[in-house]
Parts: structure tokens; sequence; C-alpha cells
């Protein structure tokens, strides 16, 4: 989503897949600016940034995280961030950061006013009736998602599909560390889950996997068996709202 983003509006993006290749990438490609995801495995974006830091004429970075501000605010700082954004993602945010940050201005383009009225909304996808009672993003969220890929439908179903795999990969993830008794990837897999679960406005599925990351830093990989069948019954309740989502989003073959 943040490379689409970037890309969209003409500033040259590459990806990193851990703190590694950040670091190797930097080496060769120069950035001027990195958004540094906080939490990514073999390497996290604290010891990247403070490796990255290190050479001269160092990038800027901004730390993107899903835990609360203050909690990670110190700690990003500390390891050399120049800034700090809280997932999920706001567009305006994002941009202002890096104007902030890189001195950059934007030109902006007059956009039809009836514009909006081309995007699907829960009354104009799909019958009102053939929602009735079935799991359903937010409309606050919905309008969200469509602003941040601006109106990319294509693009938009394809970001929803890929969630419906990454999701139910997290809570075998999840189980899995629980039954090796992985604190560090326990913690991982549940800030990744509370991460998506924000995105999409699923608040009772982020407190519940807060709840189990905060246990999993404690060093205690414990998590009761009714905290598990409560966090998979949040899990799919998210997986069956992004379903009806995508149902909206793409039209019939």
């Amino acid at each position: 989503l943040l490379v689409k983003l970037l890309s969209g509006v003409g500033f040259e993006v590459r990806e990193a897949v851990n703190g590694e290749d950040a670091i190797a990438q930097t080496q060769t490609w120069r950035p001027n600016l990195i958004w540094m995801d906080v939490r990514m495995p073999v390497m996290d974006g604290y010891e990247a940034t403070r490796q990255i830091k290190q050479a001269a004429a160092a990038p800027k970075i901004i730390a993107l995280t899903a835990n609360a501000f203050e909690e990670e605010r110190a700690a990003a700082l500390a390891a050399g961030c120049d800034d700090f954004v809280r997932k999920p993602i706001q567009e305006e945010v994002l941009f202002s950061k890096i104007a902030e940050h890189l001195e950059v201005s934007y030109r902006y383009q007059d956009i039809d006013q009836d514009v909006d009225q081309d995007i699907p909304t829960a009354a104009t996808a799909a019958p009102e009736a053939a929602l009735s009672g079935l799991p359903t993003l937010k409309q606050s969220v919905r309008e969200e998602l469509w602003g941040l890929v601006d109106g990319d439908q294509v693009f938009l179903a394809d970001y929803l599909s890929a969630h419906l795999e990454h999701l139910p990969r997290l809570m075998r993830s999840l189980r899995e560390a629980l039954a090796q008794q992985d604190s560090e990837a326990l913690s991982l897999t549940a800030h990744t889950l509370k991460g998506m679960g924000l995105t999409f406005g699923a608040e009772r599925l982020s407190e519940l996997c807060r709840a189990v990351e905060q246990e999993a830093k404690a060093d205690t990989a414990v998590v009761s068996q009714g905290q598990l069948e409560e966090l998979e019954s949040a899990l799919a309740w998210l997986i069956a709202a992004i379903e009806q989502e995508c149902r909206r989003l793409t039209p019939p073959n």
C-alpha cells in the first residue's frame, strides 16, 4: 500500500523485506527517506535504524508501528528515528511527514466534485438486504480504504485478497508459537495481527492481540484457551467482513 501511494505521486520507491535488507539497500541505493516498520523478522526496525544512522549523510527515518504512541515513541527516537507514525496509515499524515522532513511541496490537481459518486458505497455496491446480519466493515473504514487506493477498485480487491491469504497463516503461526513457547515469534505475530485489526477497524481483535503481545514481551508465552477461542472468533469475523467487502468491490464474472 505504501509503495502504491508513494509511487503514484512520483516518488521513486523500493521495498525491503526486513531490517537486514533495508541496510543492504541503503548502501547501494541511497534513499532520502525510509519508512521503517518497527516489528520485522530477522532484524527489527530499531536495530536497522541504528546501523543505517551510523553512515555519513544517513537518510531520514520515520518509524511505523501499530503500538500505542507513547509506548514506542521514546524507543524509536532513541534508536535514531527522526519521527514516528502510528498505524493504520493516514494518507494526509504520510504526505505531510514527507513534506516536513524532505522539504518537498506538492502540486494538487483539481478534481471534479462529482468523482465521489463513482466510488461504491454500502448502499450502491450491493443490495442492503443481502448484507443484513453479515459481518461488514464500518463505513468509515471502507471510505478510508477507498481514499488510500485513490479509487482503484482492482488494486483494492487485490489488497483485500492478500489479507484473506495472510490472516489465516498468521493465526497458524500464532498457534505454533504458543505450542513451542516461542515468546519472540508470538510477540511478532500478535503485533502483525494487531496492526491488521487496526487497519480494518476490528477493535476487539486488536485488543486481544495487544494482550497476547504484552504477555509475550513479558516472556510468558501463555494464552488461555478462552483467550485463544475469542481471538479466533474475532479473526473469523474480520475475515468474513473482508470477504463481504471483496464481493462488494469485485464485479461478477
